[in-house]
């Protein structure tokens, strides 16, 4: 039993032993004198007092209220227990990181645009069409330029005239052609060549050129494009890959050209010749009717 539950039951006995003892005095002839309690028997009067007086009853709820906790100050006995937010917190948070309590309390930061890093945003759709218009010519170009750089080899204007005058198709041009600005006959060179110096390809190679010169900006139209602008415009190609062994073959009447070129056929130098509107090669029907060679001057560069 708990201290606090036995000093009001020892008050209470204390005030029954001075009620038996005024009783006493009150009533001396009829009562025994009680025996002086001494300080060495104090304590053994006391429990037989005691054990004689038998223990106090205790009230149900005083035994309730001794075992209950004591309530805090201030606070009621029916008022509900306060929830602990703090132990809450704590245990919902058990399974983040101190990286993922960070990243939830720091603030989201602003998204970057284009403009305020200092990129240009029409440079991805500029980047976009520049992709979809490129062109494979570049790629071709890049192996028939080394393609043409490894065939072709040096020859003189010497030599060039030469092989066109045994050529039987060249050899009787004439030396008269008729000027188209003013429709005069005049005396000219019969092979006017304005390199000293001609980088002759193969046979192959030309005719290589000529394949993969149709899937450029050159594309024979017939009945379309004229064919001396056509003429022109293969003999500029043909320079920007490295040729210089190209040229028209002119009417007499400036009327139509051909496209000549010096080739290669193994050691000897031979001429290939197309008709601009077809992209056709000529062989056996060059010279005959108002187009023939007979009549005709040659133009390179």
């Amino acid at each position: 039993m708990n201290i606090r539950e036995i000093e009001p039951k020892f008050e209470e006995i204390e005030e029954r032993l001075s009620l038996l003892e005024s009783t006493q005095h009150a009533h001396e002839t009829d009562a025994e004198p009680l025996p002086e309690i001494s300080e060495s028997t104090a304590g053994s009067d006391f429990l037989e007092q005691l054990s004689r007086v038998g223990p106090p009853e205790l009230d149900p709820e005083d035994i309730a209220s001794a075992d209950a906790e004591p309530l805090l100050e201030g606070v009621p006995a029916d008022s509900p227990p306060e929830l602990d937010t703090d132990a809450e917190v704590e245990s919902g948070t058990d399974d983040q990181t101190s990286e993922d309590i960070a990243s939830a309390d720091a603030e989201p930061l602003p998204e970057e645009t284009e403009e305020e890093v200092g990129v240009d945003p029409r440079r991805f759709q500029n980047e976009t069409a520049s992709a979809a218009t490129s062109h494979p010519v570049d790629t071709l170009d890049s192996d028939l330029k080394a393609r043409i750089a490894s065939d072709v080899k040096p020859y003189k204007v010497a030599e060039v005239i030469n092989a066109a005058m045994n050529h039987p198709k060249l050899r009787h041009a004439r030396e008269l052609v008729m000027k188209p600005e003013t429709g005069v006959m005049e005396k000219v060179q019969s092979f006017r060549l304005t390199d000293g110096t001609f980088m002759v390809p193969s046979r192959e190679v030309f005719e290589r050129v000529v394949l993969e010169t149709k899937i450029d900006e050159v594309e024979w139209v017939k009945d379309v494009a004229d064919c001396e602008d056509i003429s022109l415009r293969f003999n500029a190609r043909c320079i920007e890959l490295g040729l210089n062994s190209c040229g028209r073959v002119m009417s007499w009447s400036g009327g139509h050209c051909f496209i000549i070129a010096i080739v290669r056929d193994g050691d000897s130098l031979g001429f290939a010749f197309l008709e601009p509107q077809t992209d056709e090669f000529l062989t056996d029907a060059l010279g005959e009717g108002q187009y023939s060679l007979d009549n005709c001057l040659i133009l390179i560069n």
